[in-house]
C-alpha cells in the first residue's frame, strides 16, 4: 500500500541525490516502521494515512517517512534522516536531519515541541550536537531543556523573521543560553554561516 503511494515522489528524491551527488552510492529506504515504543496499532494506521494523503498532496506538503537513512557523501559528510516521531499535528510530522563532517555535528529538528523532542532523544541515540538549528523558529514550546542537556549543543542558529507569533520566544532564548549555546539568530543576525575547518 505504501509503495503505491510514495514510490513517485520516493523516485524524484533519489533522482534528485542522484544528480547532486554523482559520485556517491546513497540510496534511500522507505516505508511506514512500527519501531516507536508504545504507539498503538490505531496511531500508526493513523499517522501512515496521514503521510499518505501529505505524499499525494492533500496537505500541499509532500513527506516522505524513512527508516533511520544514513547517506554517506564523500569528504567525510554524512547526512542522517530520521522519521517523524511526533505523535499529532504536522508541526510534529517533520523529518529530522543529522549532518555530520568528521567531529561536527549539526541537527535540524523542523517543528517539534518538547514532547516529541523528548520521544526523538529516547528513540534515537545523538551525538553530541555542535550546532542546532532551533526547532519552530524558536518557539516557546521548543528547545526543552532536558532535550538540550541530552544534545548539549555549542551552536544555537535561530532562522526568523517578521512572525506575529512571538519567534523566538524569551523562553526558549533563556533555555538555550542556560544550556551554554553561543546563540545567532537571522532577525538580527541576517544570514548565519559556518565555515568548517
Amino acid at each position: 500500500h505504501h509503495l503505491e503511494n510514495h514510490q513517485s515522489t520516493y523516485e524524484r528524491l533519489q533522482g534528485r541525490l542522484d544528480k547532486e551527488f554523482p559520485t556517491t552510492n546513497a540510496r534511500l529506504r522507505m516505508g511506514v516502521m512500527p519501531w516507536q515504543k508504545g504507539l498503538e496499532p490505531v496511531q500508526l494506521f493513523d499517522r501512515a494515512q496521514l503521510a499518505c494523503k501529505m505524499a499525494r498532496g492533500h496537505y500541499n506538503k509532500p513527506l516522505i517517512v524513512y527508516d533511520e537513512t544514513v547517506l554517506l557523501c564523500g569528504s567525510g559528510l554524512s547526512v542522517t534522516l530520521y522519521p517523524p516521531v511526533g505523535l499529532a499535528g504536522e508541526n510534529e510530522l517533520g523529518v529530522s536531519a543529522l549532518f555530520s563532517y568528521d567531529d561536527f555535528d549539526v541537527l535540524t529538528v523542523g517543528d517539534m515541541n518538547g514532547v516529541t523532542e523528548s520521544i526523538f532523544t529516547d528513540v534515537f541515540t545523538l551525538p553530541d550536537i555542535e550546532l542546532l538549528v532551533v526547532g519552530h523558529h524558536g518557539s516557546k514550546y521548543s528547545s526543552g531543556a532536558d532535550f538540550l542537556k541530552k544534545i548539549s549543543p555549542e551552536y544555537a542558529v535561530v532562522s526568523t523573521g517578521f512572525n506575529t507569533y512571538g519567534h523566538p520566544a524569551p523562553e526558549a532564548l533563556e533555555r538555550l543560553e542556560h544550556a551554554g549555546c553561543r546563540i545567532y539568530r537571522t532577525d538580527k543576525d541576517g544570514n548565519v554561516c559556518f565555515r568548517i575547518d
